[in-house]
């Protein structure tokens, strides 16, 4: 019986841990999506303030 929750908690456990795994990534190129955006539009503000 206690054998059983333990596989069930490793079980849950992998899923999350992949789950972490696969949106990792997303959460980076969502992050630099932002920050590249944030310097171009910067960038673009420049010329217009001269």
């Amino acid at each position: 019986m206690l054998i059983d929750v333990l596989i069930d908690v490793l079980i849950h456990g992998w899923q999350v841990a992949l789950q972490l795994l696969f949106s990792i990534p997303g959460i980076t190129i969502a992050l630099l999506d932002a920050e590249t955006e944030f310097f171009y539009k910067k960038v673009s503000l420049q010329p217009s303030t001269r």
